[in-house]
């Protein structure tokens, strides 16, 4: 879940991988910088939120289905 959905408050206790982290769907181990750009997508002012880097994005599915209006970069710190 891309961090811009969640209130500030929430924010504050995320724990989000590195971009080298791996993650892992339906048994596959996918690198978060490679594969997950195949299946999630970003807008192009995610570039300027804190969380750019670690931030897979949302789901083709999703976006294509709901649109990407409800995501906000988030450019200030949360501590």
């Amino acid at each position: 879940m891309p961090p811009c959905v969640l209130k500030k408050e929430q924010r504050k206790h995320l724990q989000l991988p590195s971009q080298s982290t791996l993650a892992f769907s339906k048994n596959k181990r996918i690198t978060i910088s490679k594969e997950v750009s195949l299946i999630c997508v970003k807008k192009p002012e995610c570039s300027e939120c804190i969380f750019n880097e670690k931030c897979p994005g949302i789901w083709h599915e999703y976006a294509e289905h709901y649109g990407l209006e409800e995501f906000k970069p988030i450019k200030e710190n949360i501590t």
